[in-house]
């Protein structure tokens, strides 16, 4: 065996070494092995499987060839293999031009140094392994009794019993499969000690009743349920199902199997990437020798078929393995149902729960499913999600051509029909592994209005005044939730009310109803006739109220009656007029006419005028606030507050009780009104009542009876409204206390104990009006994911949003559009601006860097005393990436060489030491002292003449002196050029053997002199140059008929080859005989033959393997 092939398979022993050791994507720093936290290294079990999944891929797509299959998980593991940059996508592959694998050699040291620094072996993890298998068997023994159904409890028991047993026996071989590698790391092996390591743990001898394959086949067989016939399920099933037979919830099941499920799961990774590197070393093995099978120092013999087989088998139940647990652990502990999804419709994104599997999508929207690690995560916590990071996905499958899938958006045509039903299956999903996990069923409905379906998720939405219009007309939305998303201006559109009782839920999310008119129209009045519902954060501004007759007795802009259990709220009415002139006890208020038991909160008026009553009637009496004109039935009225406006009355009343005028409340019983507020400066109108028609007037109260109200304040600057400080603040109290009103000069906010409101606000300074704060809008991005791989789509699953006025979050939905630069195939930072109406915010995504595609550009071996290094270039274009690395010396490998005494048939030498490694002679053990190779040659001895008188006595004639002639096979050594011929024909011809000392230019001659004879060259023995560095240039002789196997394979430094003789046929040539000639750079190799034989020639060196980079003339 070459030393390639062992250098070859420690390398790859690396790669695994490394998967487990610091790697850029893991950071987690474990201690003693007596305190490790299985859970804080579960991410390395991902590490593996990432790893073993390309490599399935990567073998797929090379036609199952088992060494491509085993390079090409050194490729796609090339980002743990090399420690790429940390914002790198996973997936980088590294390409090596010369798979020469003993440049990671020196690497190995530190990696297993790494391995026993954080304790993650099998070895240091086993006796922790081992006592938390037994605490679990124990739980179970004691939760024995507790367990009525008494079949299934046996059946579960006795399968676990064997499946425990059997698991500490596995992580004892495994651990002691460990402790042959590394007792083979730790020294300095000869080739067949390697090979004989590598049969060991694949035999398992000593340590299991089956080999290394079947033990680890038999560990996914137990977790995936196929070990038996008569399993009743897999590993996860039986234990989730013994804990509930037993009494315990789903969250009890979980904290109780989950450590033992993760080290299982992490045993098992570990154990595959351990048999891949000896099916690698079996593998390489078989074709560097040149062999058909392998077979084992303990008589096992596997053919290459079964090799490739073997490794298909591997790393495809690998992937079954995976896809089962990942399947298993969504069955039992994270429910697919009842999913929050990210929804793009009509009316806008937002974020939607499912009702169990199914729910109603408007046509030409999308859902976007939870990914899998956002719904682990919610199970589990991070730690678990990582095992499974970039490996096991859901992925969704549908017959329907009218449903458009890209990972786990669903994206629906606008020209599927009503009514139409849609399943999606959802599977889990590791590589083209997948188990149906679901089904979810989508039903085609359009929304209304501008979107939506009304509810508090999905708000039915209003846009435009059509929208408007649709909406008041219909009772279809009385119940509805409302959201308006656009100001509407009804300057040029007649305005009507929304005449149905509206129980619903009406967002006004600041959004502004201008220029509404209703002048000399009967029956109409404000927004809403009758309110049962919720209004909230609306504002309503330039209305003209003027109707000819109202069909009740209430009149006000936003609602004319507030009944019990509706609300306004935060809602205002800016720069309006509310006039009506007509007959009967009317109630009228500038944002609402009467609140029967219902409330107001935080609503405020600001410059607005209402006038009312009828000067031709002397019988009637009406109720004028400037928030309210009645409250009555419990109902309330809180931090509500009116700015400048006027208040007058053209009722006679003589003839009647009378009307009353107040600034807040025209008349209020039994009901609250607490923290409210007149704000009046002496530059606006004047509220007006005249006493002598029975018109009466309070600051803030008209007529009360029984009201409950404290600190209420009426603003008394320098600047103030006159009579509206002077004058009582209320006019008539039939019973109770009298209001509570207090005068402030200092109308800060603070001051006045309003800032328990949270929504309001002014300015610091003495004399500005309480206000709305404006409404700002916070992102709350901790779920939503902000970091990508190079190539996944945006995900906003998670994001919420919340629209505040100062500290104080407002109701309702947020629908919202999204307006960003993000994109996939781009590395970089990227802003995601959210907006809701014309309130915007934004937050950070990032892209990491495509994986790179790295190529080896140089590499300057390292030899036996010195360092090395090699670089990689990533070969995209545009990108400059660069790696390199520093190759440790290797250290001398010493093979010892005995004095042997010459002959006069063949050279002896003195006692010396050879490395196989650099080529170079030595006196001592250590490589101290340094010889040429001449120096350790003691030469043929000389040949004795034979007089021949005692074997021709008869020939007296002759007197000739005989040489003796050498044998065929007899070594020669020509002491002038250090070349070793063979004999082949006695004394007439030679092959060239080998060359002994080192030289730039190789000269095979036509014929050689050695010892008095004369020998024709007439061949170049195999192997004679093989992986000679030295030689820059040979010339071949005119007498060379065959050239062997491997003669100049290696010669990488070669430049110039001259070729004399005309004697060379297909089959004389030996195969590979030119293999990686000139390597270092083909192209500078030029080979020169005779003229005649060019064409023949050319294609005889390029089957033997002269590259065709070569210039051959």
């Amino acid at each position: 065996m070459g030393k390639r092939v062992y250098k070859k398979c420690i390398s790859i022993f690396l790669v695994v070494c490394m998967l487990v050791s610091i790697t850029p994507a893991s950071t987690c720093q474990v201690k003693a092995a007596g305190s490790i936290n299985i859970m804080d290294i579960t991410e390395k079990a991902g590490v593996f499987v990432r790893g073993g999944m390309n490599a399935y891929e990567q073998a797929k797509a090379e036609g199952w060839n088992c060494g491509q299959a085993m390079l090409g998980t050194l490729k796609c593991i090339g980002k743990e293999m090399l420690g790429l940059n940390e914002n790198s996508s996973p997936g980088s592959t590294v390409i090596v031009n010369e798979v020469d694998l003993s440049q990671v050699e020196s690497e190995l040291s530190e990696i297993q140094t790494q391995l026993n620094k954080q304790n993650i072996t099998i070895i240091n993890l086993q006796q922790q392994m081992k006592d938390s298998t037994d605490a679990l068997s124990k739980q179970i023994a004691d939760l024995s009794s507790q367990i009525a159904q008494a079949d299934k409890r046996k059946s579960y028991e006795s399968y676990l019993n064997d499946y425990f047993k059997f698991y500490n026996e596995f992580c004892v071989a495994i651990g002691s499969s460990e402790k042959i590698l590394n007792g083979m790391y730790d020294g300095n092996p000869t080739e067949d000690a390697v090979k004989n390591a590598y049969d060991r743990v694949y035999e398992l001898k000593g340590t299991a009743s089956v080999n290394y394959r079947t033990e680890v086949e038999n560990l996914g067989k137990y977790i995936c349920g196929k070990y038996q016939s008569t399993n009743p399920g897999s590993l996860i099933d039986i234990l989730c199902e013994y804990y509930k037979l037993a009494g315990y919830n789903e969250t009890q099941i979980s904290e109780a199997i989950q450590q033992f499920v993760a080290q299982t799961y992490y045993a098992y990774c570990l154990a595959n990437y351990y048999y891949m590197a000896v099916t690698l070393y079996q593998s390489t093995y078989v074709e560097e020798n040149n062999l058909q099978n392998y077979k084992t120092d303990y008589n096992d013999v596997l053919t290459k078929a079964e090799i490739k087989r073997n490794a298909k088998e591997m790393l495809k139940n690998s992937m079954e393995t995976t896809a089962q647990i990942f399947y298993d652990l969504n069955k039992h502990f994270c429910s697919v149902e009842n999913q929050e999804v990210l929804y793009e419709g009509v009316g806008g994104t937002t974020n939607r729960t499912m009702n169990g599997s199914q729910m109603d999508v408007e046509p030409g929207s999308s859902v976007s499913l939870p990914d899998s690690t956002q719904i682990l995560d919610s199970y589990f916590g991070s730690d678990y999600s990582k095992m499974f990071g970039n490996i096991c996905t859901y992925s969704y499958e549908v017959s329907d051509s009218g449903v458009q899938i890209e990972g786990n958006k669903l994206s629906f045509d606008d020209s599927i029909t009503e009514g139409k039903e849609i399943t999606v299956n959802m599977y889990c999903t590791v590589s083209d592994q997948k188990i149906k996990l679901h089904t979810y069923t989508f039903t085609c409905k359009s929304g209304k209005l501008s979107g939506g379906y009304g509810t508090v998720e999905y708000p039915y939405v209003i846009r435009t005044v059509d929208d408007y219009d649709n909406f008041r007309k219909s009772a279809d939305f009385s119940n509805a939730v409302i959201s308006l998303e656009a100001d509407l201006d009804f300057l040029t559109t007649l305005f009507h009310p929304v005449s149905n009782e509206f129980k619903g839920q009406f967002f006004g999310n600041g959004h502004k109803i201008s220029n509404i008119d209703i002048t000399n129209i009967s029956n109409s009045s404000g927004m809403f006739a009758s309110l049962s519902g919720v209004v909230v954060d609306l504002v309503i501004e330039k209305a003209q109220i003027n109707p000819t007759k109202l069909a009740k007795n209430s009149m006000g802009i936003i609602a004319d009656t507030v009944n019990k259990k509706g609300r306004i709220e935060r809602c205002e009415v800016i720069g309006s007029q509310l006039i009506y002139g007509g007959d009967n006890v009317l109630y009228i208020g500038g944002i609402a006419g009467k609140v029967n038991g219902g409330s107001l909160k935080g609503c405020l008026t600001r410059n607005v005028q209402i006038v009312a009553g009828n000067y031709q009637d002397t019988n009637q009496s009406g109720f004028v606030g400037g928030i309210a004109g009645c409250v009555d039935n419990s109902g309330s009225i809180e931090y509500c507050g009116r700015e400048e406006g006027s208040l007058t009355s053209w009722y006679q009343g003589t003839e009647s009780s009378g009307s009353y005028l107040g600034g807040i409340v025209g008349v209020i019983y039994r009901s609250t009104m607490n923290n409210c507020w007149s704000f009046k400066t002496g530059g606006t109108s004047t509220d007006n009542a005249d006493y002598a028609k029975n018109q009466k007037i309070g600051s803030f109260v008209g007529l009360c009876s029984n009201l409950k109200s404290k600190n209420n304040i009426i603003y008394s600057g320098t600047d103030a409204e006159t009579s509206s400080v002077s004058r009582g603040t209320f006019s008539n109290k039939q019973q109770g206390d009298d209001p509570q009103v207090l005068q402030k000069e200092d109308f800060n906010c603070s001051q006045v104990g309003f800032e328990g409101a949270g929504y309001l606000t002014n300015a610091d300074s003495t004399g500005n009006p309480l206000r709305l704060h404006p409404i700002e809008m916070k992102l709350y991005t901790d779920t939503v994911k902000k970091a990508y791989y190079y190539g996944e789509n945006l995900e906003l699953n998670g994001l919420r949003i919340q629209l505040r006025r100062g500290n104080v979050g407002m109701l309702g939905v947020k629908l919202y559009n999204v307006n960003t630069g993000y994109n996939a195939k781009k590395a970089g930072n990227y802003q995601v601006k959210i907006s809701v109406g014309n309130l915007n915010s934004k937050f950070e995504v990032t892209v990491a860097n495509k994986p790179h595609t790295y190529e080896q550009q140089s590499i300057t071996p390292a030899t036996c005393t010195t360092e090395g290094s090699v670089s990689y270039k990533c070969k995209d274009a545009g990108c400059n990436e660069v790696l390199s690395s520093v190759l440790s010396a290797l250290g001398h490998k010493m093979e010892h060489h005995d004095r042997k005494e010459a002959t006069n048939e063949q050279a002896g030498n003195i006692e010396y030491w050879y490395c196989t490694l650099c080529n170079n002679y030595f006196l001592d053990e250590k490589g101290k002292q340094q010889v040429e190779k001449d120096k350790v040659v003691i030469s043929v001895l000389p040949v004795i003449p034979d007089s021949g008188k005692d074997s021709d006595k008869n020939n007296s004639s002759t007197n000739t002196t005989q040489k003796k002639i050498l044998t065929k096979g007899t070594s020669l050594l020509d002491q002038k050029t250090g070349a070793v011929y063979v004999i082949t024909m006695e004394g007439k011809e030679v092959s060239y053997k080998k060359q002994s000392t080192k030289k730039k230019k190789i000269v095979i001659p036509d014929q050689v002199t050695i010892n008095g004879y004369t020998y024709k060259v007439t061949s170049i023995a195999d192997n004679a140059f093989k992986n000679n560095k030295n030689i820059t240039t040979v010339i071949i002789g005119k007498n060379i008929k065959r050239i062997g196997k491997k003669a100049f394979y290696g010669c990488k430094s070669l430049r110039n080859i001259t070729i004399k003789t005309k004697l060379l046929k297909k089959n004389t040539v030996g195969s590979k005989a030119f293999t990686k000639a000139g390597s270092k750079n083909y192209k500078k190799l030029k080979v020169k033959v005779p003229k005649k034989k060019l064409k023949l020639y050319k294609k005889i060196l390029r089957k033997k393997g002269l590259s065709k980079k070569t210039k051959t003339r």
